[in-house]
């Protein structure tokens, strides 16, 4: 059996969590994440957590590993995603074709 690793949160970062938690302006995704350590803080397993907010286990463990390795800011962002980064010469194909569209049109 798999034994989780505890969060203790300091006075700031509880703080800081709860607020993100209930502020109207902030991207549900960041909400959900910081209900998962407010949650996980409290003592709850991520099996509890998932069940509570409707979520997947992997998810609220996630979550829970990236708080521990990076704190509040680590919820704040996501990771980021495999691929080819864009390059100027997309850039440049792009506004070419905005360009011919624009002419077509006229």
């Amino acid at each position: 059996m798999r034994v989780v690793k505890p969060i203790q949160l300091s006075p700031d970062d509880d703080r800081r969590l709860r607020v993100l938690s209930k502020r109207k302006r902030v991207e549900a995704r960041v909400q959900i994440r910081t209900r998962i350590v407010l949650l996980a803080a409290a003592g709850m397993t991520d099996k509890d957590i998932a069940q509570k907010l409707d979520l997947g286990r992997r998810v609220a463990a996630r979550w829970r590993a990236r708080f521990l390795a990076a704190g509040v800011d680590g919820l704040l962002q996501d990771a980021t995603r495999p691929g080819r980064p864009r390059t100027a010469r997309n850039a440049a194909n792009v506004e070419q074709v905005v360009r011919s569209l624009d002419e077509a049109e006229q």
